[in-house]
């Protein structure tokens, strides 16, 4: 069935239930794996924004650039990714490759990273100069549960391995306590606060 305004075909509807609307849009009725369900397209019908399914059945969805590069993928089961510029929460401008910004003038937590782990296991926020090859971290902070409720020690961690191994808590140079004691793994120069220290300078 189409709808035809002039020589112009601006709707069809298919006898599979698609449905085409100016080559802009086009929606399957239905779909197997590996082939978009929906997707937009620009006046030179390059399809830009696709509705489709993975190889495993699941929703994605794909936004490319003007090159057609598939700079955002936003999937329901594998990894998602944002290549396509920085991202604001909070602000249309981020000047950062991530920005979270709260709304309001109380305080507030901003952002929180969590699991659900077990005892003296940790998680962690990752720092690194480098990208490996295989996506590991040299630094950090890390949270290690040591009680009910996750709470537990804040330590504060440095691989200096020259390889591309992840940071533990080996790695630990100083962490602070549930009580606010403080422990250092290093030489502590000209300390102003009572501390237990491993090791000492020469």
């Amino acid at each position: 069935l189409s709808f035809v305004v002039g020589a112009t075909e601006l709707m069809k509807i298919a006898q599979t239930g698609g449905v085409t609307i100016s080559t802009i849009l086009e929606v399957k009725a239905t779909a197997t794996t590996n082939v978009d369900i929906a997707h937009f397209s620009n006046s030179n019908g390059v399809e830009k924004a696709i509705f489709k399914l993975n190889s495993l059945g699941a929703g994605q969805l794909v936004l490319r650039d003007a090159g057609n590069a598939e700079d955002v993928l936003i999937t329901s089961h594998g990894d998602s990714y944002f290549n396509g510029g920085s991202v604001g929460i909070g602000t249309n401008a981020p000047n950062y490759k991530f920005a979270a910004y709260g709304s309001s003038s109380d305080s507030e937590i901003v952002a929180s990273f969590g699991s659900a782990n077990d005892s003296n296991e940790f998680t962690a926020i990752g720092l690194s100069g480098f990208i490996a090859s295989n996506g590991a971290t040299k630094a950090g902070i890390a949270l290690k549960r040591t009680g009910t409720f996750g709470t537990g020690e804040l330590h504060f961690l440095n691989n200096n391995t020259l390889d591309n191994s992840d940071m533990t808590l080996s790695d630990s140079k100083m962490f602070i306590d549930s009580s606010g004691n403080a422990t250092f793994t290093g030489v502590v120069t000209a300390p102003e606060f009572s501390a237990n220290v491993n090791n000492s300078a020469a």
